[in-house]
């Protein structure tokens, strides 16, 4: 289910709610230097470890010396390239750089995309133990404190 579109558009599932999962899962390899819409990157290939349940034959990264992935291609078990995220543009947005517009592409669908722009971020902001407990994720309206601020919310 993880590999199916997410809500229509060209992300998986999987590609939201991916955590580390591509550094336990696979072998990485640096391919040496790159560049990217101009931006110069380190190109990093991954590739699954024996028996990993992944659904990528291989993954290739093109990562700035700031940490921001520029690109991400995913290729299949036969190696042929099936999709790419792309970096489009990276703002100071929250008092950091950061990644504003994130476009997903099909290349089984030339001339098909889904972006994410980001307008507004906010970093190291204080949230309150309680707003991850089973008991509010069950049933946030009942919760005694607002998830944003951490104090008492009327509703």
């Amino acid at each position: 289910m993880k590999t199916q579109n997410w809500m229509g558009s060209d992300f998986s599932y999987e590609d939201l709610s991916k955590g580390d999962d591509i550094i336990e899962q696979y072998t990485h390899r640096d391919a040496g230097a790159g560049e990217v819409n101009g931006v110069k990157v380190t190109v990093i290939e991954s590739t699954p470890k024996e028996n990993a349940p992944v659904v990528w034959g291989e993954e290739t990264l093109k990562i700035a010396d700031d940490h921001i992935v520029h690109e991400h291609e995913f290729f299949d078990q036969a190696g042929v390239l099936v999709k790419r995220l792309i970096t489009k543009e990276v703002k100071e947005i929250g008092g950091k750089r950061y990644p504003t517009i994130l476009r997903m592409e099909s290349l089984e669908k030339p001339g098909e995309w889904t972006e994410f722009h980001t307008t507004n971020a906010q970093f190291g902001i204080a949230i309150s133990p309680s707003l991850f407990t089973q008991s509010n994720l069950s049933n946030p309206r009942a919760r005694s404190e607002c998830a944003r601020c951490a104090r008492p919310c009327p509703g």
